[in-house]
């Protein structure tokens, strides 16, 4: 079954200049939110391979952040595309409003 999208209230009606705004806002901060999980993956990533180079008596830590890393970046990546098909049918909509 497929999970209903929060933006199908806005089927069929006219969206003002605060709402296309706000969704041009809201683009924004999922790709802010993206790079910020791509700035956590390379930090623990590179931590954890540092850890595993250097400390050697602390491998298990290294892999621990390594797994986190790889994780972290699933996570967000999911959630990009998660975020984006739901503000994809927004813009669908106000494109169909706006050839009306």
């Amino acid at each position: 079954m497929k999970k209903r999208s929060y933006y199908h209230k806005f089927a069929g009606k006219d969206l003002s200049i605060t709402d296309l705004l706000a969704l041009d806002r809201t683009i924004l901060a999922n790709e802010r939110n993206l790079l910020s999980f791509i700035r956590t993956f390379l930090s623990c990533f590179i931590t954890g391979l540092g850890v595993i180079k250097f400390i050697p008596s602390y491998t298990i830590l290294g892999i621990s952040l390594l797994i986190a890393a790889i994780m972290a970046l699933i996570i967000g990546i999911k959630r990009y595309k998660d975020m984006r098909a739901e503000l994809t049918i927004l813009e669908k909509i106000e494109f169909e409003n706006s050839q009306n």
